[in-house]
């Protein structure tokens, strides 16, 4: 698994979501942010060094 992967998935579940209008929608995506980030964090600090 590539740098890339966690992105595309990332962006393939995004852009699987883009009907959804309205405060859900963004309410599901900073949780979905935050979740990512904490990952990349994790990921990041084992990999000593993250970038976005």
């Amino acid at each position: 698994m590539g740098e890339g992967s966690d992105k595309k998935v990332f962006l393939t579940g995004l852009a699987c979501r883009t009907n959804q209008t309205g405060q859900d929608f963004r309410k599901e995506t900073e949780e979905i942010i935050k979740r990512l980030g904490g990952f990349l964090m994790k990921k990041g600090c084992k990999e000593g060094g993250v970038s976005l």
